[in-house]
């Protein structure tokens, strides 16, 4: 006995969807704890000054005028040969 082709296919149909609503409202709750403890966003003074140097203390992409390290965008001799 058991259940015939079409009625298998409900099922894992109805498994998937109940996967996914689990997933959306686990990831919801989860996001709405981070949001009220330590927020989801930088402050817009953070992501002015770039998130490289507010979160890691480093430059990305150093202006070669800059004094700072890091790795310039502007190509070396290596870079031309």
């Amino acid at each position: 006995p058991g259940i015939d082709r079409a009625g298998q296919i409900l099922r894992q149909l109805g498994a998937i969807g109940a996967t996914w609503a689990w997933a959306f409202i686990m990831t919801s709750v989860i996001l709405l704890v981070l949001k009220a403890t330590v927020g989801l966003r930088v402050s817009e003074e953070e992501e002015e000054k770039g998130l490289d140097q507010s979160e890691h203390g480093e430059t990305a992409y150093r202006i070669p005028s800059e004094d700072s390290p890091g790795p310039t965008t502007t190509p070396t001799s290596a870079d031309s040969e």
